[in-house]
């Protein structure tokens, strides 16, 4: 069992690369998702416990919650812990489809991912980036050479979200419903 250990620190990516050249296109964002016609949807509507959500994504419905310590229920993940999700299965996804394409040995991906918020002030804090977030990823695979390995610890910082997280590419626009 192979295991690779990575810090994917905001403020340790601030070289940008594109996450598709002619080799990698299959990790692109596909087309529809690019236009207004494939615009991805979720709506979240708050209960009637305190911090109790229920998202709809297409046609799945999601609990989100806060744990009791915070005043919540604790009947679902945190916002963050949701996020955290996103980053290990994008990474566990992307991975795979490359080793799907070059048909390496990999025969499972496990990822964890925590999280911690730092003060501005604190001197890891460079940039103003105050949260820290690390994978740690398990490839498992008794053929997987050293190579393969450094190629997929290449491959897991070219997920979608974690570019979303670690580039200055997304926005988050805020509007009043009917306004």
């Amino acid at each position: 069992q192979n295991i690779i250990k990575m810090r994917s620190v905001a403020r340790q990516f601030a070289i940008r690369r594109p996450i598709a050249s002619s080799k990698l296109r299959f990790f692109s964002t596909s087309r529809s998702a690019r236009t207004t016609e494939g615009l991805k949807r979720v709506v979240v509507s708050e209960k009637d416990v305190p911090f109790y959500n229920e998202a709809t994504v297409r046609e799945h419905k999601i609990v989100v919650d806060e744990p009791s310590s915070a005043g919540g229920g604790n009947k679902g993940p945190t916002p963050f812990e949701y996020l955290m999700t996103a980053l290990g299965s994008c990474t566990t996804i992307t991975c795979r489809m490359y080793a799907t394409h070059k048909k390496l040995p990999l025969e499972k991906i496990v990822v964890e991912v925590t999280h911690r918020k730092l003060q501005p002030t604190d001197p890891e804090a460079e940039g103003g980036r105050t949260d820290i977030f690390v994978r740690e990823i398990d490839f498992v695979g008794k053929d997987l050479t050293e190579e393969h390995l450094k190629r997929l610890q290449v491959i897991a910082d070219k997920c979608p979200v974690h570019h979303a997280l670690t580039g200055n590419h997304s926005s988050v626009v805020t509007k009043l419903k009917g306004k």
